[in-house]
């Protein structure tokens, strides 16, 4: 287990996330022994090189005038050694201003005009609460505290995201937003006109950021996610300046998405279900691993899929394998694959058929998630009718369990 010992090397770049242009901000990082400082992105380009040990739990990264974004690094610990390409987007704060929201950060010294003269005509307040990042409607609740009554009020958004409230009298009020998953808002305005006007007030949430780092390898041209959870949105990876091999995106909800590949021609090379959580997510592109020929992936004594008794799950072993697989199918189209599953003697002969068709459908359905067309699948399932070893031991039990794959050439229409 690390300790105080470097278990990932961050590089990339800060942005502020509306222009994109580079910024200088401070890091710090998170240990359970309290916080400390890594160092400063460099000016003007804003690029940064950080070395993080693998007790670190996450990433602070700061710039007066913008909110804090912090990155979870929980599954750090579990990948020592990995050098990762990010991009670091800041979101400015709201800056203050008369009859409108603004960061409580942003508050200097301010006494308000004829304050006496309280009561106004109603001034009536759209407040509408978003992601700060995607733009996402988000349930919310608000707090209005008056400076003057020290009275505080608190409401809901309603199914539009929204909070409606009317100002009848000058005032400085402060806001508090908060939303499940979301860092509090804590805002103030200044009240200050009152003539029946509509105002509408944007308040961006800011969540964990949450980020996905792709390694990809020279022949990859294109790389986009595609949510699951909302209408099949795209959202597509852009490069890390000074970084050839690694696309990133940031304006991700921790969820299930889709990663598809294609290479340079335009062609699907790679698809594949992704779950993203909290914080830091890496990936590796198969395209950018040096593939193996298929004849040698699966002539090994090693090489067929072992599985468990009376179970059809892909071990881990298994799926790195099959992930060699996919990349050499998809790289050589002119050839198809006959995947065929295998059972022990155990037990009834119909179930283990049963057994040995869903071990060949599950590897099937692993590689078609990876880029291989049906028509180029071919399954089988022959129970116990090929054992390679006597059914006498345990050892030679599990090697009856398997799925073996032969590769042949594709048939052409």
């Amino acid at each position: 287990m690390c300790t105080g010992i470097p278990c990932l090397r961050l590089t990339g770049v800060v942005q502020d996330y509306a222009s994109h242009l580079p910024l200088m901000a401070n890091f710090y990082v998170e240990t359970q022994q309290g916080r400390s400082s890594l160092g400063v992105s460099a000016a003007p380009t804003g690029q940064f090189t950080i070395d993080i040990s693998c007790t670190a739990t996450a990433l602070i990264i700061e710039k007066a005038g913008y909110r804090t974004q912090t990155l979870l690094l929980n599954q750090l610990a579990s990948r020592p050694n990995k050098s990762v390409g990010v991009i670091i987007p800041l979101i400015a704060v709201d800056k203050r201003g008369l009859d409108r929201p603004y960061f409580q950060s942003e508050q200097t010294h301010f006494v308000q005009k004829n304050s006496k003269q309280s009561s106004i005509r109603p001034q009536r307040n759209t407040f509408v609460i978003t992601d700060a990042l995607t733009g996402q409607l988000l349930p919310a609740e608000m707090c209005f505290t008056f400076t003057k009554t020290e009275l505080k009020r608190c409401m809901e958004t309603n199914r539009s995201g929204q909070v409606r409230i009317d100002f009848t009298e000058k005032d400085i009020v402060a806001i508090d937003v908060t939303s499940p998953g979301y860092q509090n808002y804590g805002g103030n305005q200044v009240v200050e006109q009152g003539d029946s006007r509509q105002l509408r007030h944007d308040i961006r949430l800011s969540r964990t950021l949450t980020i996905l780092s792709l390694q990809i390898g020279p022949s990859v041209g294109n790389c986009e996610l595609r949510s699951e959870n909302d209408a099949g949105k795209v959202i597509g990876l852009q490069s890390v300046p000074g970084l050839a091999n690694t696309l990133v995106a940031y304006d991700l909800l921790p969820q299930r998405y889709t990663l598809l590949i294609t290479n340079k021609q335009r062609e699907l090379r790679e698809q594949r279900p992704i779950v993203i959580q909290p914080g830091l997510n890496t990936a590796t592109s198969e395209l950018a691993q040096p593939v193996a020929d298929g004849a040698t992936l699966m002539s090994r004594p090693d090489s067929a899929l072992r599985f468990e008794q009376a179970s059809y799950t892909l071990l881990q072993d298994s799926q790195a394998l099959l992930t060699q697989v996919a990349a050499y199918l998809v790289q050589h189209p002119e050839l198809a694959i006959i995947i065929t599953g295998h059972t022990d003697k155990e037990g009834n002969e119909r179930l283990n058929l049963n057994l040995s068709e869903y071990r060949a459908k599950v590897v099937s359905s692993f590689l078609r998630n990876r880029g291989v067309t049906d028509d180029r699948i071919e399954m089988i399932g022959l129970g116990s009718q090929l054992m390679v070893a006597p059914s006498d031991t345990e050892e030679n039990k599990a090697k009856n369990r398997r799925v073996t794959i032969k590769f042949i050439p594709r048939k052409t229409p």
